[in-house]
């Protein structure tokens, strides 16, 4: 009995240490200053570690893309520990926005930001984008971003505020009491070097009646367009969230399809096949749009 238990210990501590020495691969990257880049095609650098063993490749990714070979510093990956550099292979979207670099096999990440020679400036209403012709509150709140590797920066009419944890982003709100009517916003930024961002959103509109109201005219692009190669994109601005429902007929009457999709205030885009219910492609022609709306409040009702 005594000898079955003694067994029993050295296998359980052989399974432990075979999981010690099987720990997954780590890896540390060389940050630029502030996590920011002027390149939009930068090189990555940074070191793999393996305690299990060499190293033999190493891939990256960027945004959640495809993996592609990374290039060992020394002319080969044959060791435990490897320094390397990796090269996204299209140019990046300069913004606000961060990017997120990725090694195959790890849970290492680095997250940095892309400029250009001058602030860039990002702005949200409600946690989402802002287009021209939006409908807004009376009383919107604006979120703005701004980052620059030349600070300070400074805005007219906003108190920016530096990230505490990154000395190039800048950000503030903008929460203006409004009438109804048309209105357009303007950003303008200015770093230390005296260049200039502006941004700009127009014709948005502040409609503080009950009434839902499809406001201009719904379009779609391209138009006409062939369903072989790709979709029309349905456009149209609402004044308050609500169910549309997108009817299209031929000249005929006859009903091809038939949508009810939940839509918020403001730009909304349905794209469409070409395709009915069924999958089936429509025929070559003129189609006809109808658009009914139901009141989001009001959806059991309709």
């Amino acid at each position: 009995m005594q000898n079955l238990k003694l067994k029993i210990q050295i296998i359980l501590g052989a399974l432990l240490l075979f999981g010690i020495s099987s720990a997954a691969p780590t890896v540390s990257f060389n940050r630029f200053t502030n996590d920011v880049s002027t390149d939009n095609q930068p090189t990555i650098t940074g070191i793999a570690t393996n305690t299990a063993s060499a190293i033999v490749t190493l891939e990256c990714r960027v945004d959640g893309g495809a993996f592609t070979t990374a290039t060992p510093l020394d002319g080969q990956f044959d060791s435990n520990t490897e320094a390397f550099s990796w090269t996204p292979p299209q140019p990046l979207t300069r913004g606000v926005n961060s990017h997120e670099v990725e090694v195959l096999g790890t849970s290492g990440s680095y997250s940095f930001y892309v400029i250009g020679d001058r602030p860039e400036i990002g702005l949200l209403y409600r946690g989402g984008n802002l287009f021209n012709g939006d409908v807004i509150d009376k009383n919107p709140v604006f979120n703005i971003t701004v980052i620059s590797n030349k600070p300070p920066v400074t805005a007219p009419n906003l108190s920016l505020t530096v990230d505490p944890n990154n000395a190039y982003l800048f950000r503030a709100n903008f929460a203006p009491t409004l009438n109804d009517g048309k209105y357009d916003l303007k950003i303008e930024a200015t770093d230390n070097s005296g260049r200039i961002t502006t941004k700009e959103v127009i014709d948005l509109v502040v409609q503080n009646s009950a009434d839902l109201a499809v406001q201009g005219i719904p379009l779609n692009y391209p138009n006409p367009f062939n369903p072989n190669t790709g979709s029309t994109n349905i456009s149209y601005t609402l004044s308050k969230p609500a169910d549309i429902t997108l009817t299209i007929y031929d000249l005929m009457g006859n009903q091809i399809l038939k949508k009810t999709i939940g839509s918020k205030a403001g730009y909304n885009e349905v794209a469409w096949d070409g395709r009915d219910a069924g999958g089936t492609m429509a025929g070559n022609g003129i189609l006809l749009l109808a658009m009914d709306e139901c009141l989001e409040k009001a959806r059991p009702r309709c």
